[in-house]
C-alpha cells in the first residue's frame, strides 16, 4: 500500500487484468436502456450529482476507485453522445418540416 498525498506521473497503465470492473461498451449497444433526460434532470436536481455517480459525501467517506471512476465517466460520455445524437436527429427532421413549410 503506497500512502501519498500527490503522485506526479508521465504515465500510468492499468493491465485489464488487474481491473475488477467492467467497461461500459453496453452503451452504444442496441439494447441499451437510455435513461429519459427528464429523469436524469429529476435526479440531479433531488440528489445533487448525476445518476450512478458518487455523492461528494460519499466520496469524502469512502474515496474513489479511479478505474472505477474512469469507467462510471466514460459511460456518461456515451450517454451524453446518444442524447446529442437523438437531439440532433429531432432538429433535422424539425428544419424539414419548417423548410417543407416555407417553400
Amino acid at each position: 500500500m503506497v500512502d501519498a498525498k500527490k503522485i506526479y506521473a508521465e504515465e500510468i497503465s492499468v493491465r485489464p487484468d488487474a481491473m475488477s470492473i467492467y467497461w461500459p461498451d453496453d452503451v452504444f449497444s442496441p439494447g441499451y436502456r437510455l435513461r429519459p433526460l427528464g429523469a436524469v434532470v429529476d435526479f440531479y436536481k433531488q440528489h445533487k450529482h448525476l445518476p450512478d455517480v458518487p455523492s461528494a459525501k460519499d466520496v469524502a467517506e469512502h474515496g474513489i476507485d479511479v478505474a472505477r471512476m474512469n469507467a462510471t465517466l466514460l459511460r456518461k460520455v456515451e450517454e451524453l453522445t446518444l442524447y446529442v445524437a437523438r437531439q440532433q436527429r429531432e432538429i433535422d427532421q424539425l428544419k424539414k418540416r419548417v423548410g417543407r413549410r416555407g417553400g
